[in-house]
């Protein structure tokens, strides 16, 4: 048996942290020591320290919260180290749920599956191997694991559905009966009277909310006729899309506009409907309940109802841990909450606009605005893109290049932009040459991450974003000038973005101890001409957000060969205008709420 002296420093550390937990459990809530500390406390050297307390942590013993270790006993609603199981099928999978279990200190297996067989043997291997929780998008052919779900319940495993499911049961979803009323309520908009619903026999529960929503909304609209006009496939291919195309028309000659359930098959539809020699809108307008980039990339883009299947991911996630959280304090699960996910809007030009029709009080709520939509052919797109680089800020325009300052940010830069979780989140930021820029009349120093260390953005803390255990993501970052300026530039962009209110500031320390402070506030998914946002000037960098130009802000594309159909993000410039130029510009801080979602990414500092 090895004596304590014969360990080695990181099992020494771990054994030293292990009899401090024992101790600890009478200090319920506080902060473990500081790492130092210990490293003093026990004779080892503080990066012994330091690996022993990250394995802990991956063990499940261990939580960080910035420079602080936690017991994982100590917080009542702590998750550390739980194993959940995510079931779905490999095409439609939780988008970026693996990462967030990693941040939460949570295990999340995948396991995929084809066929109704294999969901339940997922199930039951989740169940024998005793998971903390089991998350599932089941097959759409309908409900069939009650015993599976009754056998979760009897070991106190909390389960959420990831899809529309039986009452009773937890349940994360899309919201299909809101995304077909949008739907329903644009095509009226646009002048259709006559639309029909199209659903699958083999998507039951896909198509019975649809279809369901699509009657009432068309009766709430008084569109009686359209209410009665569904049709249900039997199969999916593309010869017999084609015959229940030609029925349609037999059916209800008059019909203008169609309703198509689901993305999955839209590409067998479009074949279809070139096979039938129908146009798209000149013969038929199309609308689509969700959204793909097959749905975005056609000639015309599609008018479709869609959902951040990202939002989806975060929402399930969440309500899963607060289950196994509360498994854990109360020895079972207390309740069985049921969220959907609301959908956004995005307008293409497969629907015809026949004469507009004023909706009923009832559905003349606004509705999100739509994303930019671009021209459909290729030439046009590529100049397009290019004019958000051009149109200088105010005090830019016909300023020399010799006039700009840009600022060193190389020290301060903790991401990268070109490598997977780096950036925002677990996606790359491409297309963006580094070197020298001019965008939007101002010169701009893009970091070249290769010669410095793989990093080119100073990415500010939020509640999203992963903190390294070496170098956490900062909350404040102080940039000296010890200039006289007459405008500050800043080249930046943000993700997460939930609600339009100010998640980071730029603030300005001007002699005299004179400060001006400006907070960024995002956009969303509200409208530019709304009061509420009328202060924004920062938007979401992902394509599905709408974005906009405002004075002293202006948006930029990043586009993969220049076509936003290959790739399409977001930045932004701020022009921020001195009201005191003789008084010089001390420094510039950067700071960032680090509790809230929305996170800021700084690409580039430039004085006037």
């Amino acid at each position: 048996m090895k004596t304590q002296s014969s360990l080695r420093p990181v099992a020494r550390a771990i054994e030293q942290f292990e009899e401090l937990l024992r101790q600890h459990g009478l200090k319920r809530g506080s902060p473990l020591p500081a790492e130092k500390e210990l490293s003093e406390r026990w004779g080892l050297s503080q990066s012994s320290v330091n690996r022993a307390a990250h394995r802990l942590i991956a063990l499940g013993r261990l939580r960080r919260e910035g420079y602080r270790l936690f017991a994982v006993g100590a917080s009542a609603d702590s998750v550390a180290g739980a194993k959940v199981y995510v079931i779905t099928h490999k095409m439609d999978r939780l988008q970026g749920i693996v990462e967030e279990g990693a941040q939460k200190g949570v295990e999340v297996r995948e396991c995929f599956f084809v066929g109704r067989d294999a969901v339940r043997q997922h199930l039951q291997r989740a169940i024998a191997e005793r998971a903390d929780g089991v998350i599932f998008r089941q097959s759409d052919a309908g409900w069939e694991w009650d015993a599976e779900v009754a056998a979760m319940d009897k070991l106190n495993i909390p389960c959420i559905v990831a899809q529309e499911a039986p009452d009773g049961l937890a349940m994360v979803a899309e919201d299909w009966r809101s995304a077909t009323a949008r739907l329903v309520e644009q095509l009226l908009a646009a002048g259709h009277r006559s639309i029909v619903c199209v659903g699958s026999l083999r998507r039951k529960n896909r198509s019975s909310v649809i279809c369901t929503a699509y009657e009432e909304t068309c009766l709430r609209l008084g569109l009686s006729q359209s209410a009665k006009q569904q049709h249900m496939l039997s199969s999916h291919t593309r010869q017999a899309i084609r015959s229940s195309l030609q029925k349609i028309r037999t059916r209800h000659p008059d019909a203008t506009a169609l309703i198509w359930f689901d993305v999955d098959h839209l590409r067998n539809l479009l074949m279809a409907m070139h096979d039938e020699r129908t146009s798209i809108p000149r013969d038929l307008s199309l609308a689509l309940v969700g959204d793909t980039l097959d749905a975005r990339a056609n000639q015309p883009p599609i008018t479709s109802a869609g959902f951040d299947q990202r939002t989806l991911a975060h929402l399930t996630l969440d309500l899963m841990c607060s289950q196994i959280g509360a498994v854990r304090r109360f020895g079972k699960v207390q309740t069985r909450p049921r969220i959907r996910l609301e959908s956004y809007l995005r307008v293409g030009g497969s629907v015809r606009d026949l004469g507009s029709v004023s909706l009923p009080e009832a559905a003349s709520k606004p509705s999100s605005p739509s994303p930019h939509l671009w021209p459909q052919q290729r030439e046009a797109r590529l100049r397009a893109v290019q004019e958000t680089w051009k149109g200088a800020h105010s005090l830019a325009a016909g300023v020399p290049s010799g006039s700009f300052h840009p600022l060193d940010l190389r020290a301060q830069a903790n991401r990268s932009l070109l490598r997977p979780h780096g950036w925002l989140g677990h996606l790359p930021l491409k297309n963006l040459p580094a070197g020298r820029r001019r965008i939007h009349g101002v010169d701009f120093d893009i970091i070249d991450e290769h010669a410095n260390d793989g990093r080119a953005v100073i990415v500010m803390q939020s509640s999203r974003g992963a903190q390294p255990v070496r170098s956490p993501l900062p909350g404040k970052v102080q940039l000296a000038v010890n200039r006289r300026v007459k405008a500050v530039y800043f080249l930046h962009g943000c993700g997460f973005v939930s609600e339009a209110a100010p998640f980071a500031w730029y603030d300005f320390h001007l002699g005299g101890h004179r400060t001006y402070s400006v907070p960024l506030i995002p956009l969303g998914l509200g409208s530019a001409d709304d009061p509420c946002v009328s202060g924004a000037n920062i938007q979401d960098w992902w394509a599905d957000f709408p974005q906009f130009d405002a004075p002293h802000v202006r948006h930029l594309v990043l586009a993969e060969n220049g076509d936003p159909y290959e790739y399409e993000r977001y930045l932004y410039t701020f022009e921020w205008v001195n009201p005191e130029p003789e008084r010089p510009l001390l420094s510039l801080d950067i700071r960032s709420n680090p509790d809230d979602p929305a996170t800021l990414g700084l690409l580039a500092v430039t004085l006037l």
